[in-house]
């Protein structure tokens, strides 16, 4: 049927049809969702309650597992008993590593379970590594179950949304890698995980991969090239050699982010120390500015050239340099560096580390937490073999066997704590007893260090990472970090024994608890950095550093291009630098002696698809930002991709709450407030010369036959905003007007607001990432009724008000004129 374009329109059809839909009379109220919640996947929850189900189609970078069951016969009584069990513990692993479990099927075949990470709202950064460790997880749990398994996960870009029809809808991931990963769990052996290529590529150091034979499978011409996870060893030490070698292994060598497991050992260290070395080298970066005037001035030369050794034992006995007497590593004390993710910490701990051991004697202990709620017991971990590396380190006689070198150093009382290292050690604590293993084990570590310190200083470097997932409940897992800090914190007071060294606690965290004792000390002691993004000289310094060319030659397009994205994020500047080189969008020109004579940059930049470098820190973190927001502020995010230049509320509003469709001020009022949160956030900006006029004061908005008052709202507030915004440059304001002498006949008036307030995305990281996600149909709905809107808003006022003229006119039909002129 085709609709008669004469007669009819399509903004009079939609209204009509949302006019007579009943639907919502069979829907669930806002009251009762909860009932339903267990069986909804929490993003559909999260888009039904906010009103924003429209936008929980995307398309985003997820990591597959496709998990097959078999062993055990379901429909016996026992049969379904074991496959309950099962299944309990399946969801539990899944869970503990913050994945999803989108399904599961029990027939006479066996079980089959799909397990996604980086579904909202739980994504990671590191959502490749969790997915291989939870299947190295799950499969110990069949071999417990005595059943086979066979695991098969994959990384890529996949449709993630809600398919089926009106009657019956579900959430699910649609793609190529979602099917490779089921021929993979097919070619997987008994208990085995397979992984494809990208999956390899983008996983930590934690895992190491096998290569195999690549494999045919069904709908792909070439052979797949797949992978055998499994764990890396645990290296021989952590903090100084306990060998007496002097050297320092950093614990985030193990797990850096930039590193995948394929990486070599050597080529890690020495990339890791160039990027020390070379943002530790800005003179104009404030953090390295600040660091330098508590250690008493700028580190050797050639500090970060050499490698990371610390003196040997016995030093002697007046250290190279002296600190400033107000510094903590003159007596001791406490020191707290926070900023975001790869402002600098980690450099700025490692430069600490190598400068306070070679100037001040100081020897380092280290202890680690995150980014994932199952690494607890790691920082028990590190923090005792870095002690006892240390106290190897002044004494070879120091038994190689952690339980019989704690026995050793305490002599009294030794029971309870070898006990406590022997449970640790064992790595079989499940989530409950690593949470109340901490407080001990710190306060054994404190024994231990007091022990210490009457023979050597000592730096002790604590680092939380809290990860990607910005949920407050998620953050809730690490509080447990704050008791070691407590205990280890006391410490670091100077001391009144005679004989006792200066003992420094650093702290290196994404946000510190400022109500914390030993935070609130080091802001007193002015010991508190704060890390913030590099200034725009100083990201050009950088960028030359770490392409080791000088400022000049590197355009002026790539130097705001990369400054742009980068946001003054050192890492993001590397990665930026790393993906443009990798795709050859840089082009650098070198002469015999391999000096830079010349960098040549793509024309385009902005067109690059920077949502396409998922593995990035950069990417992922942004994509992170955008889960953790509201529903509604994350849709008027995604709205706002949509739109080049500035944009307007009735532009957002067109596509989801039309004035023109019975939207009401509330509607608009909730996505003005999303948009005032984001502009807090600093996602979206509003331009000095579009600043909202005084609200409409006292207006009536005509609807039907009756007159609706406006509250009259104070300058400034958001009620007053939001009207305006509706009401604004371009779209009339309807004002009531006295009823005429002649009959009373109600009357309005257009006027027209001389301003509307418009917004602007200028994050150019955000828009890509945000862009990227946003399907085609949702793009083009969205431009499509804000241009409806705008001519509607432009055009249909005008014209009503002709309408209302023409009515409001004193009507004689046409044969009374005639009897009129005949009578005349």
């Amino acid at each position: 049927w085709k609709m008669n374009e004469g007669m009819y329109t399509f903004p009079t059809i939609k209204f009509s049809a949302m006019e007579r839909d009943q639907r919502h009379e069979k829907q669930f109220k806002l009251s009762e969702l909860n009932v339903i919640r267990r069986y909804i996947p929490s993003a559909v929850f999260k888009q039904i309650e906010g009103g924003t189900l429209t936008y929980v189609n995307e398309m985003r970078n997820i990591s597959t597992i496709f998990v097959s069951g078999s062993g055990v016969d379901v429909s016996t009584d026992a049969g379904a008993a074991v496959a309950h069990d099962l299944m309990k513990s399946i969801q539990k692993v899944c869970y503990s590593h913050e994945g999803t479990l989108n399904k599961f099927v029990i027939d006479d075949k066996g079980m089959l379970f799909l397990l996604v990470f980086g579904l909202p709202p739980l994504v990671h950064t590191d959502d490749p590594t969790r997915a291989v460790l939870c299947c190295l997880e799950m499969a110990s749990i069949f071999a417990r179950f005595k059943l086979v398994g066979k695991f098969g996960v994959t990384t890529g870009r996949s449709y993630c949304g809600v398919c089926g029809s009106v009657q019956r809808m579900e959430y699910t991931v649609l793609g190529d890698p979602v099917n490779l990963s089921a021929r993979l769990m097919a070619n997987a052996p008994p208990l085995g995980v397979l992984i494809d290529a990208s999956t390899n590529q983008l996983c930590t150091r934690e895992i190491v991969a096998e290569e195999l034979p690549a494999i045919k499978v069904k709908g792909k011409t070439n052979p797949i090239p797949i992978y055998r996870p499994q764990l890396r060893a645990l290296s021989e030490f952590i903090g100084v050699d306990p060998k007496g070698s002097g050297k320092v292994r950093f614990p985030w060598y193990d797990r850096n982010p930039s590193m995948s497991g394929s990486t070599e050992e050597a080529v890690v260290h020495k990339t890791l120390k160039e990027n020390v070395a070379q943002l530790c080298s800005l003179t104009g970066w404030e953090g390295i500015a600040k660091v330098q005037r508590l250690m008493g001035g700028e580190a050797p030369a050639g500090l970060h050239k050499q490698p990371a050794i610390v003196p040997s034992y016995p030093t002697p006995s007046e250290p190279r340099s002296r600190p400033p007497a107000e510094s903590p590593f003159a007596a001791g004390g406490q020191l707290v560096i926070e900023g975001n993710t790869g402002f600098g910490k980690v450099e700025l701990a490692e430069h600490i580390v190598l400068h306070a051991a070679q100037e001040f004697y100081m020897l380092p202990v280290f202890g680690t937490m995150g980014p994932r709620i199952l690494d607890l017991d790691r920082v028990c971990v590190e923090l005792l073999r870095s002690t006892l590396g240390v106290f190897r380190h002044i004494d070879s006689s120091t038994p190689e066997s952690d339980t019989e070198a704690v026995a050793q150093i305490l002599r009294h009382d030794t029971a309870d704590a070898v006990g406590l290292v022997k449970e640790v050690l064992g790595g079989t604590l499940d989530e409950e007893r690593r949470k109340s293993v901490l407080k001990p084990f710190a306060d054994l570590i404190t024994s231990l260090l007091e022990i210490l310190r009457r023979k050597t200083a000592v730096l002790v470097v604590l680092q939380l990472e809290f990860g990607t997932n910005l949920f407050p409940k998620t953050l809730e897992h690490f509080v447990p970090f704050w008791s070691i800090v407590s205990s280890i914190g006391h410490l670091a007071e100077p001391s009144t024994q005679p004989g006792e060294k200066p003992v420094v606690v650093a702290l290196f965290v994404k946000e510190s608890d400022r109500s914390h004792p030993f935070v609130r000390r080091a802001i007193q002691n002015r010991c508190h950095i704060e890390l913030r993004e590099l200034s725009e000289a100083s990201c050009i310094d950088y960028m030359a550093a770490y392409m080791r060319g000088s400022p000049d030659l590197i355009p002026l397009q790539l130097q705001t291009f990369i400054s742009k994205l980068s946001l003054g994020n050192p890492l993001y500047i590397r990665e930026t630098i790393d993906q443009l080189i990798n795709n050859d969008f840089i082009k650098i020109v070198k002469d015999a002696n391999g000096r830079i004579v010349h960098i040549k940059s793509h024309e385009d930049l902005e067109s690059i698809n920077i949502a396409n470098w998922g593995q990035t820190a950069m990417v992922g973190n942004t994509i992170c930002l955008l889960e953790s927001l509201d529903p509604l502020e994350s849709a008027v995010l995604k709205m706002s991709t949509c739109f080049e230049g500035s944009f307007t509320l009735p532009d957002l509003a067109a596509s989801t709450c039309s004035r023109w469709a019975g939207a009401t001020h509330f509607d608009y009022l909730r996505i003005f407030r999303a948009m005032q949160d984001l502009v807090k956030l600093g996602v979206l900006e509003v331009p000095p010369d579009s600043m909202p006029p005084p609200p409409l004061e006292g207006a009536a908005i005509r609807q039907g036959h009756t007159n609706y008052e406006l509250p009259v709202s104070p300058p400034g507030s958001t009620a007053g905003m939001a009207v305006q915004g509706l009401y604004g440059s371009g779209h009339a304001s309807l004002n009531r007007s006295e009823g005429s002498a002649q009959g009373g006949v109600p009357s309005t008036t257009v006027t027209a607001a001389k301003t509307l307030q418009t917004f602007e995305m200028r994050n150019v990281l955000i828009r890509k990432v945000g862009a990227s996600m946003v399907l085609e149909a949702q793009r083009k709905v969205v431009k499509r009724q804000a241009l409806i809107d705008r001519s509607l808003s432009r055009d249909l006022p005008a014209r009503m008000e002709e309408v209302r003229t023409k009515r409001a006119e004193p009507h004689i039909p046409w044969y009374y004129e005639n009897v009129l002129a005949r009578g005349a």
